[in-house]
């Protein structure tokens, strides 16, 4: 079985782009997605956070709701004026992220201005949400280990563990006066709640600025079987391969991060899932493609593939494409009855889930 749906869709919107999708499964199984509805083609432009909900399965969605907004005031970050990132109106919502909490409870969380994070609930399944509750101050510990200019949550579905944790990667940069120096060099760290999403606190750093990759950044997130906490990290290494690490509990005594050799990286966000006690991961593989590209700096965002791994990432035998045109970010979830959904950006200009089963990845198996 493979089905698709197009979930957003920019022509006519009013906006000039949508970006950055985010799947997220409930625990009554509906399909929430959320995109970044952008007014510019900028990271730091005028940027809505829309989320559409399924109660079928991902088959067919409601109508868009906006999720993230702050009442008071935000001024623009001071460091970011120097790269003239500051002079449209609005705001920059970014960055959501969902996770589905067991007690049927659906956590939210985003940031504005690259510099504040907010944290919204919903006990609805989706229907409403609480009013935001600023959680900034989870990440101003990491200071006195980085000092950090930005914030950027997943974007990503996080995930709860076992012990109840709900937990999502975040990316944080000090900022350069050089080229990207918005976004750059970066590290990446992880946010936690164990109290049901009422506190929230950062984790220890996971991989810094250059050891051994450079700059790593969007992160995606499994719990193993074996109750270790799995981050798959996008990063700018001449490696041209996803960096990997693992914590006991997703927030200390993190394992040297490496690289996975079977997992080329195109320089994007990758998405990630566990169903049952396979892994599954998408992301562009352009590399692919016939004649084949090489593995370069610069590859261009297509060719979505879909990678499994029958032993906890150590190997990625089983690999289809979802699409072999335009595709970017992606993000991965299942529904209960085990079908997989991978939601996945074209161009800027719309957004898909798919849908399929084991059986149609592994035919025959």
């Amino acid at each position: 079985m493979f089905e698709t749906t197009e979930t957003f869709r920019t022509e006519g919107s009013g906006y000039v782009q949508h970006r950055i999708p985010v799947v997220c499964v409930t625990a009554a199984g509906s399909v929430l997605v959320f995109a970044e509805a952008r007014r510019t083609r900028s990271d730091w432009g005028d940027i809505d956070i829309l989320m559409r909900r399924s109660v079928d399965g991902g088959r067919t969605f409601g109508d868009a709701q906006s999720v993230a907004y702050w009442p008071g005031e935000i001024p623009r970050d001071p460091f970011m004026q120097r790269h003239d990132h500051t002079g449209q109106a609005g705001r920059t919502h970014s960055n959501s992220v969902a996770i589905a909490d067991t007690n049927g409870a659906v956590h939210l969380i985003f940031c504005i201005e690259y510099r504040r994070a907010f944290y919204r609930r919903s006990d609805d399944d989706g229907l409403t949400w609480s009013d935001p509750a600023d959680i900034t101050s989870a990440f101003e510990v990491l200071r006195d280990h980085y000092p950090w200019r930005v914030i950027a949550t997943g974007p990503s579905h996080g995930v709860q563990l076992r012990s109840g944790r709900l937990l999502t990667p975040f990316w944080a940069s000090r900022g350069s006066d050089g080229p990207g120096g918005d976004h750059h060099p970066s590290i990446v760290s992880s946010l936690y709640s164990d109290d049901d999403g009422a506190t929230w606190r950062s984790g220890d750093i996971v991989a810094n600025e250059t050891d051994p990759a450079k700059d790593p950044n969007e992160t995606s997130a499994v719990e193993l079987p074996d109750g270790r906490v799995l981050f798959n990290m996008r990063n700018e290494s001449e490696r041209r391969r996803r960096l990997t690490a693992t914590s006991p509990d997703g927030a200390t005594r993190w394992a040297a991060p490496v690289f996975d050799e079977a997992l080329v990286e195109p320089i994007c966000h990758a998405g990630l899932v566990r169903a049952g006690n396979d892994l599954y991961f998408s992301n562009p593989s352009p590399q692919e493609l016939s004649p084949p590209l090489p593995v370069s700096r610069w590859m261009p965002r297509k060719n979505l593939v879909v990678r499994m791994s029958c032993d906890f990432g150590c190997s990625w035998p089983i690999a289809k494409a979802i699409d072999p045109g335009d595709a970017g970010y992606s993000d991965m979830n299942a529904l209960p009855d085990g079908t997989l959904l991978c939601a996945y950006e074209i161009g800027g200009a719309r957004h898909i889930l798919a849908r399929f089963d084991r059986d149609w990845l592994t035919p025959g198996a």
